[in-house]
């Protein structure tokens, strides 16, 4: 009997709290009607008897042992260590009829749908002319790059629900109200594994996706409200635990709820060792984790600065929009990155016929991607430029729409990225080619040419029209392609086409200069000797080799 007269319980000789007296302890239930008879009242929830009264909880916690080992009315606090996640998850646990299992499997389905449909747009090929299959951009600033490294380790610290499913798999979990002793035959629930499987899916989702939107990020700005934004979906299980604990959904929630908190971690004979043993193995799952990251952002950053993911080869067109700017044809062509060479922390890329035309960033107040024909290396100051982008702090030289000239007007011209996509196959080259997985550049079937063997060809004959004016001088309509070594001979991508004029070895050479056909004598190419003349096969030879656009500027047509 207890103080007041009522039944303890406990059969007469037991002491409080004695292990070994053989009685069994009352059950929750049992327990619970016996408050609600001692407070004279009901409706209540258990927890709110279990408080109120201090005479009687305090009786009824020294008839219960907690899993830990401790007894809650012993002094000792419970430690928190031993208590489950209070989430979604948990609930689906301890739920037990189907209108009780559909706000946690409704969370985990919004969970997962919101991250998978996150995951594939940003696996989704973009609208860029270079792309990979992480769309990791070409480059990032410093500052972009130190936010990357902190956001993976934020994830870290945020990916409660990975490192509780790593860390509470093969548990046994039983109520806080009802004591375990030593030696009792203990099982591992399917049920606990089921939804601790749920936790981990769902902890995983949110690592990965957090992890695509560092690697893709090119602004800080940009990286941190996206991070926050998966952040926030990866705690909706524990936001609907707390509104199910404040009656949001109703009393089924809240008695889920209820059932939640009074379940707890069982661990035979537990002690202060256990417990630090608990909090080692979740610092060496996060610092495990942490490296993870740390190394896969550190493998695409290497990869970055090493030009992996900038384009190798451009074209850049420039028109004739303006009558006084036709000159600035000649800077057409083919640029390829320099492999050895940065500037402002940008690729340099080098005109594939005139290693003085240079396309480079400039950066301090200029702050453009900019074409100079005068380009050395101790030219760097940007101060003379033919062509430029609008201002932009972009590492991905395809992202520039346009550039215009010197003076800031109208340049008409483009720039695009000759690099194909294997995984595109035929379809880069026009369906007219392979793309080279070592080079990224197509290799043409045979009959087509171009960067992406966009032209049919070439023609092995080239007639004129009869407004030609060569006509007037003696020049035949007829013209035929210039072959080194059995190859066509091209200058600007576009085939030279040639006609022998006089025995003595002049010839009439039709020859791209990047925007316009020009028509030259041969004998007007200095370079090939004092008197101008050669033989078709040394005229081949110093077109396809050693021909520069400079050469053909002092050129007369």
């Amino acid at each position: 009997m207890g103080q007041d007269g009522k039944s303890t319980g406990l059969s007469p000789g037991a002491e409080v709290g004695d292990k070994d007296a053989g009685v069994p302890l009352p059950d929750e239930d049992h327990v619970s009607k016996q408050l609600e008879t001692e407070r004279g009242t009901a409706g209540d929830s258990f927890d709110d008897k279990f408080d109120d009264n201090p005479e009687t909880s305090s009786r009824f916690l020294l008839t219960n042992v907690d899993a830990g080992g401790a007894a809650e009315g012993s002094g000792e606090s419970i430690d928190e260590d031993n208590n489950v996640p209070h989430d979604s998850f948990s609930i689906f646990y301890v739920a037990k009829t189907w209108n009780e299992y559909i706000l946690p499997i409704s969370v985990f389905g919004l969970q997962v749908l919101i991250l998978v449909l996150i995951g594939i747009n940003l696996l989704q090929t973009n609208n860029s002319q270079l792309s990979n299959r992480w769309n990791v951009p070409a480059d990032v600033h410093p500052s972009v790059r130190i936010s990357q490294y902190i956001a993976c380790l934020v994830s870290v610290f945020t990916a409660d629900d990975f490192v509780s499913g790593i860390l509470l798999s093969c548990q046994v979990i039983t109520d806080k109200s009802q004591s375990v002793h030593e030696g009792t035959n203990v099982g591992i629930s399917k049920k606990w594994e089921i939804s601790n499987l749920m936790r981990l899916l769902e902890g995983l989702l949110v690592i990965l996706v957090s992890f695509l939107f560092i690697i893709q990020s090119r602004e800080a700005i940009e990286l941190w409200l996206n991070f926050a934004g998966v952040t926030f979906v990866g705690q909706l299980d524990d936001v609907a635990f707390l509104m199910a604990k404040n009656d949001f959904f109703g009393l089924t929630g809240r008695h889920l709820a209820e059932r939640v908190v009074r379940l707890c971690i069982w661990r035979a004979g537990r002690s202060r060792m256990d417990s630090t043993k608990t909090r080692t193995k979740r610092v060496l799952v996060c610092t495990a984790l942490a490296g993870i990251l740390f190394l896969g952002l550190s493998i695409i950053a290497q990869d970055q600065s090493s030009g992996k993911y900038s384009c190798r080869s451009i074209t850049l067109t420039v028109g004739e929009a303006r009558y006084d700017s036709h000159w600035a044809r000649h800077f057409s062509g083919v640029y390829t990155r320099s492999t050895d060479r940065k500037y402002n922390g940008r690729p340099i890329y080098v005109h594939t016929q005139q290693d003085t035309h240079v396309l480079s960033y400039c950066g301090g107040n200029v702050l453009r991607w900019s074409v100079t024909g005068e380009w050395t290396d101790s030219n760097v100051d940007c101060g003379d430029f033919t062509l430029m982008s609008e201002k932009t702090r972009s590492y991905d030289i395809t992202e520039i729409d346009a550039l215009r000239l010197y003076n800031n007007e109208e340049g008409d011209a483009h720039i695009k990225c000759n690099d194909c996509r294997p995984s595109l196959g035929r379809q880069d080259c026009s369906w007219h080619g392979e793309c080279n997985t070592t080079s990224l550049s197509c290799d043409c079937s045979p009959g087509y040419f171009g960067d992406s063997c966009q032209f049919s060809g070439p023609c092995t004959e080239l007639q004129m029209n009869a407004e030609f004016h060569g006509i007037e001088f003696g020049w035949e309509k007829s013209f035929h392609l210039l072959r080194n070594e059995g190859e066509p001979v091209m200058f600007y991508q576009r085939p030279v086409y040639i006609q022998r004029l006089s025995p003595a070895g002049i010839f009439g050479v039709v020859i791209f200069d990047g925007g316009r056909w020009d028509v030259a004598r041969s004998d007007h190419i200095t370079s090939l000797g004092e008197e101008g003349s050669a033989t078709e096969e040394k005229l081949a030879y110093h077109l396809a080799n050693e021909f520069t656009i400079q050469e053909l500027w002092d050129t007369p047509g």
